[in-house]
């Protein structure tokens, strides 16, 4: 087919015009939009390929259609046209929150749409209640909620009303302003939604008024009982309404009343009917004058009425007795008499007797009937009858007698110190008798024991001084008399040499003789004196002129050492004089024993020697020598099995051969061999493999018993094994198969052994035995030293032997049982200070409970032991410590308390008695103190006084319990509580006499650091011996003669109490 050639047709297509911009209608979102007819050039049809159909609806926004025309050919043309839907709208405010409200809207803020406002309740609307959307905008403003306010709350008399807000639904609360009103109704107003507030309830007044009527009214009768008109006021009624109040009684004012009790009843009535009702007694009285006042005694008295008003009274006097004053008497409305008080005076006797120191006080005179009372004078007591009666004449009378005792207004005498007379005379001893006054004025019995001009002992005597006066009173006070030993200081006729013994049996007082030897114990003649010299000094004299002294040679001749001689020499020192020392030296084949010393030297001081001269045994030779040596050899590799192998090769060398010409001829000289391989650093720090093979030879010496081989064997076997061993491996008999020969070799070391309790002794290269103080030893075979207790005193011993009971040596190695020393015993002390004899007992005042000791235990303070030899801090029994004006502190050491509290408790005694005062003790520092005496116990202040009493006591038992500024004072089991400073770590317990408390004696001080209970604190005031387990008191300066006296039986005590 042949195709055409012409043209195509042309095409064609036309859209409408339609407007850009198309509003939808009122109250409408979309938009009906229509067009035109769409043209095309041609008979095709016209297809539309987007958007919607003419008359179509269509949605806010931008739209667009298109339009397509297509032929046979499958050309297309197309045209398109778009237009925007718009929406009218006002603003959206008008359809935003309302505060307070709510908005409802037809169609949101379209155009056409209407948006109505209400408001929650209590709130109101301010403006237009809808608005609409116009196409110039809305047609009324936006309204508001404005909140409803009910204004000023309404008023409560009476009341008061309390809000928070005035707003709707605020709720006010109502209170009545005063006690006595109630609120009757609603106790809150709230706020409505119409602006008006609820109503509110009321304050009624419910309490009736104050009323207050006075108790009772006295009302005197008439007279003779006669009924009587009372009136009275009205009390006032105060009511909380402030209005006007009634007040009535019943009965009313100005009624009759008889004699007795009348009740009156006041009521009180307010405005609003409250009621208070007060009662009130009428007392109508019978007014009655005194008898007393009527007349006075022995009278007779005769009345109308009693004594009552309006009663007439007539007085008339007894026998013996005259009428004074008016004897018809009115008693008056006023309660008193008419006219002058009768008297009835009584016939006068004449004045009281005399009584001597003492007189009749009379307080109504001297007439009939009158009593009078016997007064004494201080110190002396009333005698009954106390009384007389005057009865024409006096009854008879009593006597006042004497009952107090002596004063010593000057005290005690001073306590006296004084030497002892010669020994063998006796201590004179002479003192005044102090002065004594008595109230009596009579002469007075005084005496003392021991009387002046007695005879005293050593040591402190207790004179207790006794005055009696006429009526058996007695009163005493204490001092004492120490008698102290005047002696010589130690004898020192020689303290160069010091070679002279001094025995003195009396010691070294005046007067003693000591008699004089050496210390080999040869005794001299010459005796020694303690005298007193024209100086008034005492000084050692001698019988004779000479001066007493001791050869040079103090110790004995020593005995000549066998198989030996002796070297000494003498020298000369500052201190010991001359020195000897010999020296043990022994003859050839002889030495000394293992364990000997060589030298002994003479001790002047005892003139002994320091031990025995040493003998000299006989040299003995070793049993045996070992001769030891190692060959070391290097291996490459080395196992015991392959050591032992090529070890063995050696058996077959002939080494042994050159060995055996060490032994001497004819001994047997047995060669063993030991192998052993190791490891060794080599060559620059590699290891390698090492054999040693130990050779041992050994000689037995038995064959040379008879000749002493000494340091020659030694020398020679030395130096021959050395020549063997060089010349054997320079012949190669020491080489081995596969590892040549020994790289080096060590030097002979020759082992010496003994037999039969004896030990080699390099020295002298023997067999030595173990000399005295030590024993053959078998598990070490050595010599062992004999410890302290025991000795040895022969050779070659096998044990030693212990020294006898209650001895023992000073120390080890002790070589005779002489050096076993008795041991000082309990209540006894070492004056060698080695525990051993010679021992010296402890001196009263110390005690010993152990063995061996080197000194003594002082007693806790206050305390002593009644005798030397002490043996228990149970002998230690306490003292009497006097504290004076002139003797004020004893010396107490007072440790750190541990537990920061204390005990404290001591005896008290007053030496000057008197058996109508006693002690008191008290701490309080508010009462004034001043003039008291006091104890100072660390900062604590202990005060005593004396107070008039009728027990006697003499001894007063006083504990503080002392804890964190505390302090209970319990004196004989009675406790008291102060505030107290805490006792000092160091301090004294002093003492602050006072013009009537001069002098105090105090015995059993004890302290504790822990608190004792009250029971127990009684416990320990019913004995002066029972002592605190954990006192810690100790005396820091034991002197007797200054702050202690003995413990005095003598001393007068508590009848029945405590101390014994």
């Amino acid at each position: 087919m042949k195709l055409s050639t012409a043209p195509f047709p042309q095409l064609s297509v036309s859209c409408p015009i339609v407007p850009t911009e198309i509003y939808t209608d009122k109250g409408n979102t979309h938009a009906s939009v229509s067009w035109g007819r769409v043209t095309s050039q041609g008979i095709r049809p016209v297809v539309r390929t987007q958007g919607n159909a003419p008359e179509s609806s269509f949605s806010e926004g931008q739209h667009w259609i298109t339009y397509m025309v297509k032929d046979t050919f499958g050309q297309t043309r197309t045209c398109s046209f778009g237009f925007n839907v718009r929406v009218r709208r006002c603003s959206d405010w008008h359809t935003y929150y309302l505060p307070n409200g709510v908005i409802s809207c037809t169609n949101s803020n379209i155009y056409g749409s209407t948006c109505r406002y209400s408001c929650f309740s209590g709130y109101t609307l301010l403006g237009s209640n809808s608005s609409t959307c116009e196409q110039t905008g809305w047609t009324d403003t936006k309204p508001s909620c404005s909140a409803i306010s009910c204004g000023q709350p309404p008023h409560v008399v009476n009341g008061r009303v309390n809000c928070g807000n005035l707003g709707y639904r605020a709720q006010c609360h109502i209170f009545c302003n005063t006690s006595g009103y109630i609120l009757q109704g609603s106790s809150k107003v709230e706020c409505q939604d119409n602006g008006q507030w609820t109503s509110p309830g009321v304050c009624t007044d419910v309490t009736p008024p104050t009323f207050k009527c006075t108790p009772q009214m006295l009302v005197n009768a008439g007279p003779l009982k006669q009924p009587v008109q009372v009136d009275w006021p009205m009390p006032a009624a105060p009511d909380n309404s402030n209005g006007v109040v009634s007040v009535t009684s019943d009965p009313v004012s100005g009624t009759v009343m008889a004699v007795g009790v009348h009740q009156v009843t006041f009521t009180s009535m307010d405005s609003s009917g409250n009621k208070a009702t007060c009662f009130m007694s009428v007392y109508v009285q019978v007014v009655k004058c005194s008898s007393s006042q009527l007349a006075e005694r022995f009278s007779e008295v005769s009345c109308s009425q009693e004594n009552i008003y309006g009663s007439d009274c007539r007085v008339n006097c007894s026998d013996n007795y005259y009428l004074e004053g008016d004897g018809h008497r009115y008693c008056l409305e006023n309660g008193s008499w008419s006219g002058q008080q009768a008297k009835c005076l009584g016939l006068p006797c004449q004045e009281p007797p005399e009584v001597a120191n003492g007189n009749f006080t009379c307080e109504q005179g001297y007439n009939y009937g009158e009593i009078c009372t016997l007064t004494c004078q201080k110190g002396f007591l009333a005698i009954p009858p106390w009384t007389i009666t005057c009865d024409i004449n006096w009854s008879p009378a009593g006597h006042c007698q004497d009952v107090e005792s002596p004063d010593f207004p000057d005290g005690c005498p001073p306590d006296m110190m004084l030497n002892a007379s010669r020994l063998g005379e006796l201590t004179l001893v002479s003192f005044q008798l102090p002065y004594v006054t008595d109230n009596s004025g009579q002469p007075l019995d005084v005496t003392s024991e021991p009387h002046p001009g007695s005879a005293f002992d050593l040591g402190v005597t207790n004179v207790t001084v006794t005055a009696q006066d006429q009526s058996g009173n007695i009163a005493t006070c204490t001092f004492y008399v120490k008698v102290a030993e005047r002696s010589c200081d130690p004898p020192n006729f020689d303290p160069i040499r010091k070679f002279l013994r001094y025995n003195c049996p009396n010691g070294h007082q005046f007067g003693a003789t000591c008699s004089l030897s050496c210390p080999n114990g040869t005794e001299l003649a010459d005796t020694i004196t303690c005298d007193e010299a024209s100086t008034g000094q005492l000084q050692w004299t001698t019988a004779g002129n000479a001066t007493p002294s001791c050869p040079d040679e103090v110790c004995p001749p020593l005995p000549h050492p066998e198989h030996g001689y002796l070297e000494c020499e003498t020298a000369i020192t500052r201190k010991r004089g001359p020195l000897k020392k010999c020296r043990v030296k022994c003859n050839a084949g002889y030495s000394l024993f293992k364990t000997a010393k060589d030298f002994v030297q003479c001790f002047t001081n005892i003139g002994r020697w320091s031990g025995t001269v040493s003998k000299c045994i006989q040299n003995k030779n070793p049993d045996k020598v070992e001769v030891y040596f190692k060959a070391l050899y290097n291996f490459p590799k080395c196992t015991k099995d392959e050591a032992n192998l090529k070890m063995g090769l050696l058996e077959k060398n002939l080494f042994k051969s050159k060995l055996y010409e060490v032994c001497p001829i004819g001994v047997n000289c047995p060669v063993t061999l030991t192998s052993f391989c190791r490891v060794s650093s080599g060559i620059e720090g590699q290891a390698e493999s090492v054999a040693d093979l130990e050779i041992t030879l050994v000689i037995d010496l038995g064959a040379f018993d008879e000749t002493f081989l000494g340091q020659n064997l030694y020398n020679e076997l030395e130096l021959s094994t050395q020549n063997a061993v060089t010349i054997a491996d320079d012949d190669g008999l020491f080489d081995i198969p596969g590892a040549g020969a020994p790289g080096s070799f060590t030097l002979p070391r020759l082992n010496f052994s003994c037999s039969g309790g004896r030990v080699f002794t390099s020295a002298t290269h023997s067999c030595a035995v173990c000399g005295p103080g030590y024993r053959y030893k078998n598990e070490t075979l050595e010599c062992e030293v004999c410890s302290v207790g025991t000795y040895q005193d022969a050779l070659m011993a096998f044990a030693c032997s212990k020294c006898p009971a209650g001895t023992t040596t000073i120390k080890s190695a002790a070589t005779s049982s002489d050096l076993c020393i008795e041991i000082c015993t309990p209540g006894s002390m070492s004056t060698q200070k080695t525990g051993l004899a010679p021992c010296s007992p402890c001196d009263v005042g110390t005690y010993q409970n152990e063995s061996m000791a080197k000194s003594c235990v002082i007693c806790p303070f206050g305390m002593t032991t009644l005798s030397n030899g002490s043996v228990s801090v149970a002998d230690c029994q306490f003292f009497n410590i006097r504290l004076a004006k002139d003797r004020p502190l004893a010396d107490v050491t007072l440790p750190t308390l541990t537990s920061g509290s204390a005990t404290f408790m001591m005896w008290v005694h007053l030496p000057v008695l008197n058996p109508t005062m006693s002690l008191t003790f008290n701490l309080d520092p508010s009462v004034d103190q001043t003039g008291s005496a006091y104890f100072t116990i660390g900062h604590v202040k202990l005060y005593l006084d004396l107070e008039e009493t009728s027990l006697i006591r003499t001894w007063y038992h006083v504990t503080l319990i002392l804890t964190q500024g505390n302090a209970t004072l319990v004196v004989d089991g009675e406790a008291m509580n102060f505030t107290a400073d805490e006792l000092a770590d160091e301090t004294s317990l002093g003492f602050t006499a006072s013009d009537t408390i001069k002098s105090v004696v105090i015995t059993g001080v004890q302290l504790s650091n822990s608190i004792l209970s009250l029971e127990e604190i009684t416990q320990y005031s019913q004995s002066c011996h029972k002592r605190l387990d954990d006192n810690v008191l100790m005396v820091s300066k034991p002197d007797m003669g200054e702050n202690l006296t003995p413990l005095d039986p003598e001393l007068p005590l508590e009848v029945g109490g405590p101390m014994s």
